[in-house]
């Protein structure tokens, strides 16, 4: 059995998960695969967990908001998958964050590879229809105002609005790799492989209660079939 977070995975060994495979072995492959998932959505809690305490929180909140975990079952197989990390961005219901173009929800997290994996340096490209080069969050965070006679400053404040104009391309520095799905899972292995062994008993035990009740179900229609 394993918990995978995306390339990563905690795989457990040993005596009584043997015989804990061989028994789910002995339940119908559909209903292994549905106590098995639920089991592992039990287990990986401290790995969604502490995923939620080391996303940064940017002017959207929106990576945040996007952390999942996600089970894949297999009824053929009588087998399933649990991965935790950030939804895929693009599909859901949104609203505007801030009046502009950037929206806020919970599969908003396009910039998600960017926080794990980092960004090379970055200018601004198109020249402004003013005159220089300007990089500013106004059409995509929304409105804001300019303030200060000498350094210009934005209200509000840096990360919710921004503004830099350059007589050349404004140069808009790289994002550095932070690594928050690889630190997540480091964090929370041992306690999510400490968990595993526990919550599949309990999905062993959920499963064959599902068994027996759809026996005694199956028996009762038998029975009333007869009276009939």
């Amino acid at each position: 059995m394993a918990v995978s977070y995306k390339k990563a995975a905690i795989r457990i060994t040993g005596p009584d998960l043997f015989e804990l495979r061989k028994a789910f072995k002995r339940l119908p492959s559909n209903i292994a695969a549905r106590v098995i998932g639920a089991g592992l959505r039990r287990a990986v809690k401290p790995g969604e967990a502490a995923l939620k305490q080391i996303t940064p929180k940017g002017p959207t909140g929106n990576l945040r908001r996007s952390i999942k975990t996600l089970v894949k079952r297999y009824p053929r197989d009588g087998a399933a998958v649990a991965v935790v990390g950030y939804i895929k961005a693009g599909t859901g219901k949104v609203r505007s964050a801030g009046g502009g173009k950037v929206m806020k929800g919970p599969d908003r997290a396009f910039h998600q590879f960017w926080i794990e994996f980092g960004t090379a340096d970055r200018y601004s490209k198109e020249p402004s229809s003013r005159g220089g080069y300007i990089a500013s969050s106004y059409r995509k965070l929304g409105p804001f105002v300019l303030k200060g006679a000498g350094k210009v400053q934005t209200s509000p404040g840096y990360p919710k609005a921004f503004f830099k104009k350059s007589a050349t391309p404004v140069y808009l520095r790289s994002t550095g790799a932070q690594h928050p799905v690889e630190t997540a899972f480091r964090l929370s292995k041992n306690a999510i492989a400490a968990n595993l062994n526990g919550e599949m008993q309990k999905a062993l035990q959920n499963g064959l209660k599902i068994l027996e009740d759809q026996a005694r179900r199956a028996s009762q229609m038998k029975d009333l079939a007869k009276h009939l």
